[in-house]
């Protein structure tokens, strides 16, 4: 499904590890020479610098070859938001079907050009259907996950990867206000319940070997684990219930089942931490911090403990002892945790180690004897029999 070589992206996966490795003087530099030529990359895939040149360049001559387009189709009699909406539709499936030949041609990967091509297409083909359709929320929100997803699938970037996962949502929310009753009500757990499905199933799919799609599906898992915290945060809860559903609270009034959202806010920063911990996972580690502040935020706001000032010192001074008492008693590593950086996980390890092992004892040539006269097979002196 990937527009890009597979075999290029493998190579270039073992390219990356193999300079990781190099550094840590694990692969002396005549192994890591032998492996990287034994795999060549053969991808363009510029600097941040030129990749941000050739982003601009590209989004300005697509949007000029559109504007040069659109002159030509339309004249000014033309009204119709249907036609208007053909057209642009069909120049950015046209200019998708163009952009994915030029990448394959060329051999381009993270070069800016295919990604403005990518983000200019699917914006033309979203906005072509949206005019030519008149399409509700609803509708604007399914297109965006299922062009988001298969965007994911052909050129594995992440920002599709949001675009979708924003999408589900926004589709699952105005669905549920469509339906109305128990579906508005209960909206709150059913985006809970839809983003722990995809988290889980995520999770479930990645391979602990080398894996095209590895870097869309850890975004993934992160977008879908913030949105899962997001839906049951009481703060969002109540504020988008008083907003959104015309909710009236009286002065110490709850919302319903506010003790549930409650216990979830409290409960998903500690859950992460735990697995985090216990699965030596670095990214439920980063997302638990992330969620305490958040929990400790949403607290406050409705319970006033300490002065702000005061309970920022507070906090300030605890995180500082914090993270100093973790640098110290993870310096030589415990349970899986340094508190320096580390490079490639085990799994590249072993993949790498195969591939010096490879590239490294190759069969050696059988030498030819000097020493052999003619004749038999034993080396005799002349003898021409099988002795």
């Amino acid at each position: 499904m990937i527009v890009y070589d597979k075999t290029k992206l493998h190579n270039l996966f073992i390219k990356e590890q193999v300079g990781k490795v190099l550094s840590r003087n694990i692969l002396s530099p005549s192994e890591a020479s032998a492996i990287v030529q034994a795999h060549p990359v053969g991808l363009y895939s510029p600097g941040w610098i030129a990749r941000f040149g050739l982003f601009i360049a590209t989004s300005f001559g697509l949007s000029s070859a559109m504007g040069m387009y659109m002159m030509i189709f339309m004249s000014s009699e033309v009204e119709s938001n249907k036609l208007i909406g053909l057209l642009i539709f069909i120049f950015g499936a046209a200019a998708w079907y163009c952009g994915e030949i030029f990448i394959k041609k060329n051999a381009h990967f993270r070069s800016g050009v295919d990604d403005a091509l990518l983000y200019g297409t699917v914006g033309a083909i979203m906005g072509g259907l949206v005019q030519m359709l008149n399409a509700s929320e609803t509708i604007f929100f399914l297109m965006a996950a299922c062009i988001g997803m298969l965007a994911v699938l052909r050129y594995n970037d992440r920002i599709m990867v949001l675009m979708s996962l924003v999408g589900i949502g926004g589709f699952v929310f105005k669905f549920s206000f469509f339906l109305g009753g128990w579906a508005k009500a209960l909206l709150p757990i059913e985006l809970f319940l839809v983003y722990s499905a995809l988290f889980f199933g995520i999770r479930q799919s990645r391979k602990k070997t080398y894996d095209i799609y590895e870097a869309s599906k850890q975004m993934s898992e992160v977008v879908s684990l913030i949105l899962m915290y997001v839906a049951v945060n009481y703060y969002v809860v109540r504020e988008a219930s008083v907003e959104l559903m015309d909710l009236s609270l009286k002065a110490g009034q709850d919302i319903p089942l506010g003790w549930l959202f409650w216990m979830l806010t409290g409960i998903m920063p500690l859950a992460c931490f735990y697995f985090g911990v216990r699965k030596n996972n670095i990214m439920l580690l980063r997302v638990a911090a992330l969620f305490t502040a958040a929990t400790i935020c949403t607290i406050r706001y409705y319970y006033h403990v300490l002065p702000v000032e005061v309970a920022m010192l507070l906090g300030g001074i605890i995180l500082i002892a914090i993270g100093w008492w973790l640098l110290v008693y993870l310096k030589e590593g415990k349970g899986g945790f340094v508190s320096h950086k580390t490079t490639p996980e085990d799994e590249a390890m072993k993949q790498l180690e195969s591939l010096v092992i490879a590239e490294s004892f190759h069969a050696a040539p059988q030498s030819q004897t000097a020493d052999r006269f003619g004749g038999g097979s034993f080396g005799g002196g002349g003898a021409t029999g099988d002795y």
